[in-house]
């Protein structure tokens, strides 16, 4: 839980934000039915424990659309819209990306950093990729929820303020962070 959550936040601060608009495509050789399945399993249930409130929105415009959304409480909420094409008679799906964030600086470690829209970018294609190729070779996903989990948590800290000083207070008293875990471990017994 402890890298989950620190590494989720701590990588995506970086510098700068993006355009808008669409950001990039991955081609994935299997049908869209195939390939939405893993992108609708996201989970980020034990981090509520830690971080009370903490949202991420899933819906659905139609049918080849999945919107992630993460409200920032003030500047403006976090989307990641996957939007999926199907290619070659549908045996094929091209995974159309869109993140969208707001500009969110934190001050961490005496440095103030902006939430980096093109880090997250570079975060869910790499994701994405390994997916469609565990898709393609027929392979368990569930590593790769868990990733995509894990950068969606990631955002959701990153754009609002309130998750931020709870990340950072976690970070500078990692015994918090134990004691959690340990509370979330017995709560599964």
């Amino acid at each position: 839980m402890r890298k989950f959550t620190c590494v989720a936040f701590g990588a995506l601060l970086l510098a700068g934000c993006g355009s808008g608009g669409e950001d990039f495509t991955v081609e994935v050789n299997r049908p869209p039915v195939a390939v939405i399945t893993p992108l609708l399993d996201i989970d980020i249930g034990e981090a509520r424990a830690l971080f009370p409130g903490i949202k991420v929105i899933r819906s659905r415009p139609n049918d080849s659309e999945i919107v992630y959304t993460m409200p920032s409480g003030e500047n403006g909420d976090a989307v990641i819209r996957l939007r999926l094409e199907p290619l070659r008679d549908g045996k094929a799906t091209l995974i159309h990306a869109t993140v969208d964030t707001p500009a969110t600086q934190a001050k961490i470690d005496g440095v103030t950093k902006v939430l980096s829209e093109a880090k997250v970018e570079r975060e869910l294609a790499k994701v994405l990729r390994e997916t469609g190729k565990n898709l393609e070779q027929r392979s368990s996903t569930i590593d790769d929820t868990k990733q995509l989990s894990g950068l969606m948590l990631g955002v959701a800290i990153s754009v609002n303020k309130d998750f931020v000083r709870i990340a950072q207070d976690l970070k500078s008293h990692p015994e918090k962070l134990a004691a959690a875990s340990w509370d979330l471990s017995e709560a599964d017994s």
